[in-house]
């Protein structure tokens, strides 16, 4: 799609993110500032353009797809409680690395996600952006350890 109409509603008035989700390039686009960009771990790569990026929605943990949690800002696996940043970036759960990233450019003026090109990094180790902003959307039910007599 053009660049115009994805950005148009990445970012809403209070400031938080509602993803675009294209189910043909099984990807979310979301919004990456320079700054962002600078700090990430993708600043040298082809995987962002015009201040977008295409994350895979395949969580690296087992592979289930990753839904958007709105009031966290991030993506959370329902599966195994795997969680990760508005840019990709691994917080919690037993994922090995961040999410896989698209290789993206742009051609006239239309966002193009290079499905063949999956960028793989390894857990990032500095936030780049803040999560979680809000309630997560999964619940984490811990066991309870019988206490030692």
């Amino acid at each position: 799609g053009s660049v115009e109409d994805l950005t148009a509603g990445l970012v809403q008035p209070d400031g938080s993110i509602t993803p675009v989700f294209i189910p043909s390039a099984r990807s979310y686009v979301m919004p990456i500032t320079e700054a962002e960009l600078a700090r990430s771990q993708f600043a040298d790569s082809e995987t962002s353009a015009e201040g977008l990026i295409a994350l895979y929605q395949r969580c690296v943990h087992l592979g289930c797809r990753v839904p958007w949690c709105q009031p966290s800002q991030g993506f959370e696996c329902p599966c195994h409680c795997s969680k990760y940043d508005s840019v990709g970036e691994y917080f919690a759960g037993p994922a090995p690395r961040n999410l896989d990233r698209f290789g993206v450019e742009v051609i006239d003026g239309n966002l193009v996600i290079k499905t063949g090109t999956i960028v793989e990094t390894a857990r990032a180790t500095d936030r780049v952006v803040e999560y979680p902003q809000g309630p997560s959307c999964i619940g984490i039910v811990a066991e309870e350890v019988p206490a030692e007599e």
